[in-house]
């Protein structure tokens, strides 16, 4: 009975593998033919149909999240891939935790010698200088000599606006698949849970875990590779 559930447990890892496995294949290969025929067919970036095309890049990992859970596998997209958009705290927390870690890396920043705070922005400039002509240099300078108020809260406001729109598009596009199904399947793995198992069921216990973890990420090499 005991050997039956093992080899139950290996091959539902085995399964889990396989799934996660091919959606990382079926992603890279979407991904990589629809940038391939775009730069076939002449694409160029900063063009319109540049943007199309990585606003369509962006979506593969969730089209091909649902076609393996609902097309191949059969199973549920909602409940098993976390789909909500009922509002609750973790919603404040990703929107406002950005900027917090962003202000308190600046403070953390003027910590190391060298660094300084510079609210002309200075050192923008100067960066900028390596790729502007001298007329575009001045004139961004004039730009932002003109703004009401510090160009670092007009980026910050920005940024919060287009978090909780666009880019919560777009990024929805990217994790239903990344954070959706790929986390689902390596969580289910039970890789930790298998190492903190073998740490107190003996030499033979963590030579069956050991096997089943080997098993699967030889499995994931495979196709990735």
């Amino acid at each position: 009975m005991h050997h039956r559930s093992g080899s139950l447990g290996a091959t539902q890892v085995n399964r889990k593998a396989r799934k996660a496995s091919l959606f990382v294949a079926l992603t890279f290969l979407a991904s990589w033919l629809l940038a391939a025929v775009f730069y076939a067919v002449g694409g160029r970036l900063n063009t319109l149909s540049a943007f199309v095309m990585l606003s369509t890049y962006m979506f593969m990992p969730m089209t091909m999240a649902i076609i393996v859970q609902k097309l191949m596998y059969r199973e549920p997209l909602k409940g098993p891939l976390g789909i909500s958009f009922r509002p609750n705290r973790w919603f404040l927390v990703a929107w406002l935790l950005p900027p917090v870690v962003a202000i308190a890396t600046i403070g953390a920043s003027l910590l190391f010698p060298g660094v300084q705070y510079s609210p002309d922005m200075a050192g923008l400039l100067e960066r900028l200088a390596a790729s502007l002509t001298p007329e575009q240099l001045e004139q961004a300078q004039r730009q932002l000599e003109t703004f009401p108020v510090h160009v670092f809260w007009i980026s910050l406001l920005q940024g919060l606006v287009a978090g909780i729109t666009i880019n919560a598009v777009f990024g929805f596009g990217e994790e239903l698949g990344w954070r959706g199904l790929l986390q689902l399947e390596f969580a289910r793995l039970g890789f930790w849970k298998y190492r903190r198992s073998s740490a107190s069921s003996g030499e033979s216990g963590t030579r069956r875990s050991s096997s089943r973890d080997t098993t699967t990420l030889n499995t994931l090499w495979r196709v990735c590779s």
